[in-house]
């Protein structure tokens, strides 16, 4: 039994679309016996909602980039939040020194925080804040976060990581900031399906941002030909889609 562990967002998932290419290659992949396991820094109900899109069934989700595992019947077997302790801190401190709004994922809803600086990023969610209304805040998955530059989301990455490392690790996606409880990452996800799983022939892992680097490099992973250049330089060979590496390696 092979394992495919694909990131979504442009990996698999490229210009608002699947291509038919991938979606054959994925479901072939699966019918000769192996796994597909979505990768993702996406929150459960919206990797859910495009996986049932495009009528793909992933064998298990890693969502929230590793923060949230979930097994092929949608059920939650893995999850870690944020310290409940440093959550108001860092989202204050977000609130503070970086414009726009965010969103917080705790295990069942989506919050949007509203700050008094820049503007709304108009993603949805179940209830809406303000700065001064975060302290019920808990149990909180991920926090995501949207610039209009990546000098933006560099610099709010390493702020955090460096003003928060031991509780939090956020990781740069394109003009998107995920950020998590510390030591969680795809890689770490990867770690626990595997567990999950016997008789294991090969892992195929590809994503195509810093938030897969981790991932790609403990398992001698693959990236795009659209990646970013880093995961490129430690990807094991470049594809120019997810059909071509199952393509080459079923």
């Amino acid at each position: 039994m092979k394992l495919l562990f694909s990131d979504f967002d442009r990996t698999l998932y490229v210009n608002r679309d699947i291509t038919q290419e991938n979606l054959d290659a994925v479901n072939k992949w699966q019918s000769e016996g192996n796994l597909f396991i979505i990768t993702t820094g996406r929150h459960k109900r919206s990797i859910i909602e495009q996986m049932k899109n495009f009528n793909l069934k992933p064998d298990y989700y890693i969502c929230n980039n590793g923060a949230v595992i979930l097994d092929k019947e949608k059920n939650t077997i893995f999850s870690k939040c944020i310290s409940n302790q440093k959550i108001e801190e860092i989202v204050k401190y977000i609130c503070e020194n970086y414009e726009n709004s965010f969103e917080i994922i705790e295990k069942e809803r989506v919050i949007k925080i509203m700050n008094d600086a820049g503007i709304d990023n108009h993603n949805p969610a179940d209830i809406i804040l303000d700065k001064a209304h975060i302290s019920s805040i808990k149990d909180v998955i991920q926090l995501h976060k949207k610039f209009d530059t990546e000098k933006r989301v560099t610099e709010l990455v390493s702020d955090l990581n460096t003003r928060f490392r031991s509780s939090l690790a956020a990781y740069a996606n394109v003009l998107n900031v995920d950020i998590v409880s510390n030591g969680v990452n795809k890689s770490t996800g990867i770690d626990f399906v595997c567990k999950e799983l016997n008789d294991i022939d090969d892992i195929l892992v590809i994503g195509d941002s810093y938030n897969d680097i981790e991932m790609v490099q403990k398992y001698n992973g693959f990236t795009v030909e659209h990646g970013n250049e880093d995961i490129k330089k430690i990807a094991r060979e470049i594809f120019p889609d997810v059909a071509s590496l199952l393509k080459k390696y079923s």
